[in-house]
């Protein structure tokens, strides 16, 4: 200062002038950035170490602010505040599941989150059921659980193939790991834990990669952690995420090309049921076996799908079963498309004389052998002559295809909302259908889905138009092309689109 005071008044004036300037100066970085960048948020300016991330949410239609509108720049979108369950919910189905929202109707209409939770439920990505998720929307969500939804997200979008030793290495590297496999609860949870970490969508919260399972997260941090899965689910989007692992004595099946048969129809019709009826606890790796009559679980049977739970994995593997016997005398008998389909179905609680089985003989006819030209070899799927087609009634027989055929036809699955095969699934998937009533069909659970669809007061009012529209010539089955809900299907990654074969076709 007393250089300063010593200084010519000139001098000293010119040193003011540049002191002011610099101030000024220093100022105008952050207003020309602030003009330059987008600003949707008050307290999230340029400057903010989340600001890239913030605006990539919003930009994705992922996240909005607390209040205030984003479009003129007056939101408030508050980051440091914790993030609740229902807004990372909300922000994740707004972000990978557009096109489920558009379809779903929620059971609870009266909170804002009931559509995002009741579409992350669906898709098979909360650790708890829906009702007991939703009772904690409104409470700040913790790592745990975090962990488990993205890892599922992951694992529908596309797939996860961390090996072991990748997974044992994440655990190494997380500091309070023996404190999260002496939990009495996570301890079960610990393959998704160990997995968000290694594809560093969840890392430690410092430098001794301290997992803190039971902390939250500020909707700040929430914005990187979407940038991270977006990025992850882009990169691996077109892929492929199936796969077939053979057991078993396969040398012992001496039809001409059978396992390669297999493998191709598995490579083409496990993608197109897992995009329609699968979800995030169903895998895309497939275990089938090839057995003797000896070591199948039931001695006469065909072919069976079972699943076993993996406690390395922490989840359920499935399993197909193919006898040795039955493949050597019914080559071409696409046995496995059936199974596939139970798979995919993962019903955990129904008592079925029906449905389940049908649905898994609709699943071999649909999306296996009427789909491609040549799948029907041996044309043992029905001609318009065959009476059998109008007497089915509610048991296990390939002669209800058609059946299921017309309620695709009539009832389908469309942008707008889910058909009548695909709400009776779904339902069944929720556990509000646990029975599908046998021969009485006096279900009110099955018959108040078919009521809302299709005006018709029950499932056998709806069968008995089948059978008179059948009687009458109103509608005949020839093939699914030109079906509404055949886009569910059709170009997905490395799968050839359906040919849609006719009955002309196949009959050459």
């Amino acid at each position: 200062m007393s250089n300063y005071t010593n200084m010519p008044y000139p001098i000293r004036k010119i040193v003011i002038y540049l002191l002011v300037a610099v101030m000024l100066f220093s100022l105008l970085p952050c207003t020309a950035k602030a003009d330059s960048e987008p600003v949707h948020f008050q307290d999230v300016r340029p400057e903010h170490w989340a600001y890239g991330y913030i605006e990539r949410a919003y930009a994705d239609g992922a996240m909005e602010g607390m209040s205030g509108d984003p479009k003129n720049g007056t939101a408030i979108f508050s980051p440091d505040t914790k993030m609740t369950s229902g807004q990372f919910v909300a922000m994740l189905v707004k972000a990978f599941y557009q096109d489920e929202l558009k379809k779903t109707v929620s059971p609870d209409g009266n909170v804002w989150y009931a559509p995002y939770m009741t579409v992350a439920s669906d898709r098979g990505l909360l650790a708890n059921t829906l009702e007991d998720f939703m009772k904690g929307g409104d409470s700040p969500i913790n790592r745990y659980y975090m962990s488990i939804i993205l890892i599922r997200l992951v694992t529908d979008k596309t797939s996860i193939t961390l090996s072991q030793e990748e997974i044992n290495a994440a655990k190494e590297e997380i500091a309070d790991w023996d404190q999260i496999e002496e939990d009495d609860v996570w301890r079960y949870y610990t393959y998704y834990i160990a997995s968000a970490y290694a594809l560093d969508l969840l890392k430690g919260i410092d430098d001794e990669g301290t997992f803190a399972g039971f902390d939250s997260m500020t909707r700040a941090t929430a914005a990187v952690v979407y940038s991270r899965i977006a990025d992850y689910v882009a990169a691996k989007q077109n892929e492929n995420h199936f796969n077939i692992v053979f057991e078993g004595d396969w040398d012992a099946i001496t039809a001409p090309g059978y396992k390669e048969a297999i493998e191709k129809e598995f490579y083409t019709v496990y993608p197109r049921l897992w995009t329609r009826w699968g979800y995030a606890r169903v895998p895309k790796t497939i275990h089938v076996h090839a057995l003797s009559k000896d070591e199948m679980e039931n001695k006469s049977a065909a072919a069976y799908a079972s699943l076993t739970y993996d406690p390395d994995l922490g989840y359920l593997v499935p399993h197909v079963a193919i006898s040795i016997d039955f493949a050597n005398q019914y080559p071409k008998h696409h046995v496995l498309s059936h199974e596939l389909t139970h798979v995919v179905q993962s019903y955990v609680n129904i008592t079925s004389s029906w449905w389940v089985e049908n649905m898994a003989g609709y699943g071999r006819f649909r999306y296996c052998c009427w789909a491609d030209d040549g799948s029907m070899d041996d044309f043992d799927f029905h001609v318009s002559t065959d009476e059998s087609l109008y007497t089915w009634s509610y048991e296990a027989d390939d002669n209800c295809h058609w059946f299921f055929a017309y309620m695709d036809d009539h009832y389908p699955t469309t942008e707008d909302g889910y058909g009548l095969i695909d709400s009776i699934h779904l339902a069944i998937r929720r556990g509000t259908v646990t029975s599908d009533a046998g021969a009485d069909q006096a279900d009110s659970a099955i018959n108040a889905i078919v009521r809302n669809l299709t005006g018709f007061e029950s499932i056998e009012q709806f069968r008995q138009q089948y059978k008179e529209d059948l009687e009458t010539g109103s509608w005949t089955f020839d093939g699914f092309a030109g079906y509404a809900d055949n886009s569910i299907t059709e170009d997905l990654p490395n799968v050839p689109n359906p040919t849609y074969p006719t009955i002309a076709t196949v009959m050459r």
